[in-house]
């Protein structure tokens, strides 16, 4: 499925447009949308050009894109990241434990995987929040269709806030039609909301929605706010890292650059591979069957009359000498050393993983050929690494989320606790783990209150007073009831 809409040429400020094109790119890959044009891989192929030369690349039908390093990258650090699973998300009021339910009954913690595999992949990833007949409804927004102002003394802090969004203009008029339009919110002490063209001579409509008046949203009539009266944009942004900008794209602007370099390499190596598989051999002053044909001789002018055959594996191609000596075929072998191509592809590999923060040990390799992407194996504790790492970005950005809807429904917009999933030890480590805080409670250097949140990071205090007590009182009531001694007497009837 294409995720990354086609859009039409728009003006743009240089640096929105030079991002625009490289999260583009990212998505591209990452979504495996490589084109439907001819070989199936306009999306890609001119950067797989700018390595290959336009020589080489002229003699290239195909691109080799299954060494695609940014997608397995982005797939095993997220797999099972921290959304494998809902969250368990706890809060004081009943109130508060509703909005989780409609939360996850809208499948946002499912949303959440696929905004996690894209701000690892992207840099970004962007979530519009809304409601749709009463209820939450979630729509991913690509960062390559979103401008941003933000405040100049907080990148954080948005002032303006544009998606470009493909809309029907019909309502105001039969004969508009489908237009591409941006959705500009201004924020500030008078936020506005408007729908406005994306031509070179934008028009603004400012009562498209349903139930607008003609002035627009202005003003008091500004409905995105928080219960403060704080005005919002209804839209969650998600990154893994904090770049002292509103954007994050160059993080992964390396690791998109070497994946481009490895399909080029991997193209050029399995050309190599094919010709030392399906050689050439000339033979001289040799008669074979079939048509002629020219070879060429780089004059311009044509070449000397040639008679090829093809075998398996490889070509012989018959020529005549001008002395018309007795005949002798020359094997034509590839000059490229397969063993030394591996061995490079391998050194780029390591190079790589350092790039993403990873040690040699931190990955194994699960196919025969060690130097595909595809059998790249980032082990457990690489990954809990990474999600331990990332994890107070996605808590944030969680948390706005809820606000965002506790907003839409009326319901509590904070003092919600979120606590992920962990990616499990080895089985090793969590019995150290395990002797360790057996020894710690014996000593009373913690707590049972400590460890629960230790194990359930995100979880305050009181919620894990609460949890440990419910699971006493569940503990108490499997227990098996006592019976008591009747004394021998009693039971015998005596007085």
């Amino acid at each position: 499925m294409n995720y990354t809409p086609t859009f039409p040429i728009l003006s743009l400020q240089p640096a929105d447009s030079a991002r625009w094109e490289r999260q583009r790119f990212c998505r591209f890959l990452l979504d495996q949308d490589y084109g439907d044009g001819a070989g199936g891989e306009n999306n890609i192929r001119p950067q797989i050009d700018t390595f290959l030369g336009p020589e080489r690349s002229a003699l290239v039908p195909a691109v080799d894109f299954s060494n695609n390093a940014l997608l397995t990258a982005a797939t095993q650090l997220t797999i099972p990241g921290l959304y494998n699973a809902a969250p368990q998300v706890m809060h004081r009021s009943p109130d508060g434990l509703d909005l989780a339910s409609a939360m996850e009954d809208s499948d946002y913690w499912l949303w959440m995987q696929r905004m996690q595999f894209l701000a690892v992949g992207v840099g970004d990833a962007l979530l519009h929040i809304s409601l749709v007949d009463g209820a939450l409804h979630f729509r991913e927004v690509p960062c390559c269709a979103v401008t941003v102002d933000v405040a100049p003394d907080d990148p954080s802090r948005l002032v303006c806030f544009r998606e470009l969004r493909l809309r029907d203009l019909r309502g105001i008029d039969e004969t508009l039609g489908f237009q591409w339009c941006w959705d500009v919110y201004r924020l500030g002490p008078e936020p506005e909301f408007y729908i406005e063209s994306a031509g070179d001579k934008p028009v603004r409509y400012t009562n498209i929605l349903e139930g607008v008046p003609a002035e627009g949203l202005r003003g008091a009539a500004y409905t995105w706010r928080f219960a403060d009266g704080t005005p919002y944009a209804p839209y969650n942004h998600y990154a893994t890292s904090i770049s002292g900008g509103y954007w994050h794209h160059n993080q992964v602007r390396g690791l998109a650059r070497s994946t481009v370099k490895a399909m080029a390499f991997a193209t050029a190596a399995g050309q190599s591979a094919f010709d030392s598989s399906h050689s050439t051999a000339i033979g001289v002053d040799i008669v074979l069957p079939g048509a002629p044909v020219t070879s060429t001789d780089g004059s311009g002018l044509g070449g000397m009359p040639a008679s090829r055959i093809s075998m398996l594996p490889g070509t012989l191609l018959a020529v005549a000498s001008e002395d018309n000596k007795q005949g002798s075929i020359t094997q034509l072998r590839p000059s490229a050393d397969l063993a030394q191509l591996r061995m490079w592809m391998a050194g780029e590999e390591s190079a790589l993983l350092t790039r993403l923060g990873l040690a040699a040990d931190d990955v194994q390799f699960t196919a025969a050929n060690p130097t595909s992407a595809a059998s790249l194996a980032i082990r457990n504790r690489a990954k809990r690494m990474v999600c331990d790492r990332s994890k107070p970005f996605f808590r944030a950005a969680d948390a706005h989320a809820f606000r965002i809807a506790g907003a839409l429904l009326g319901l509590p917009e904070d003092g919600y606790s979120f606590a992920y999933q962990e990616i499990p030890d080895s089985p090793e480590d969590q019995k150290t783990q395990l002797e360790s805080e057996q020894i710690e409670l014996a000593m009373k250097l913690t707590s049972r209150v400590i460890l629960y949140q230790r194990h359930h990071p995100g979880t305050s205090r009181e919620d894990a007073i609460r949890a440990l007590k419910q699971i006493d009182d569940d503990e108490a009531s499997l227990s098996p009831v006592t019976q008591p001694t009747i004394p021998t007497g009693v039971a015998n009837g005596a007085a």
